[in-house]
């Protein structure tokens, strides 16, 4: 329905995929998804396999670094592994925040892939914390999702956005 109703955006697929890598990039391709996340803490063989799936559909592997164990090797090895993209997470629950400015200079040295940021992006956060670290790009869910008037709160997220391009 997404692709339906938006067949010029690319549909990114939060699936965090730690199993069966090739049967599900297959099925979220088939639906028309543009990227697809596997988790970076699953079995190698999976994340391989699911990135040759990916190929033949001409979709995208986002290694999901929620789970990642080291994420200095993790980012080393992102690439072999067939990923076009990395996903890190500021939270994964509330109280467990990630200093990922602290962590970025080893990430962004040990891989040329692009970087996303989610987990909990306020305004405050993204012009504070994000915004200085020139990530390839944010997801931002319940800072839109839960505001009064979530058109507004969108817009001046992006207004952040802009003026750091």
């Amino acid at each position: 329905e997404f692709r339906k109703e938006f067949p010029n955006k690319e549909l990114y697929i939060d699936a965090k995929i730690a199993n069966k890598g090739a049967e599900s990039i297959k099925l979220f391709a088939q639906a028309g998804a543009n990227l697809i996340s596997v988790l970076a803490g699953t079995y190698h063989n999976i994340i391989k396999k699911a990135s040759l799936e990916a190929e033949k559909h001409n979709v995208k592997v986002v290694l999901d670094f929620i789970n990642a164990d080291t994420l200095m090797q993790t980012a080393q090895e992102a690439k072999a592994l067939g990923a076009h993209a990395i996903l890190l997470h500021r939270a994964s629950a509330r109280g467990e925040d990630i200093d990922i400015a602290s962590n970025w200079e080893d990430i962004r040295e040990n891989t040329n892939l692009p970087i996303f940021i989610k987990g909990r992006i306020t305004r405050e956060i993204l012009e504070q914390e994000i915004k200085p670290l020139r990530p390839h790009g944010v997801v931002i869910g319940s800072a839109i999702t839960d505001a009064n008037n979530p058109h507004l709160e969108a817009e001046a997220l992006r207004k952040i956005i802009d003026q750091s391009n």
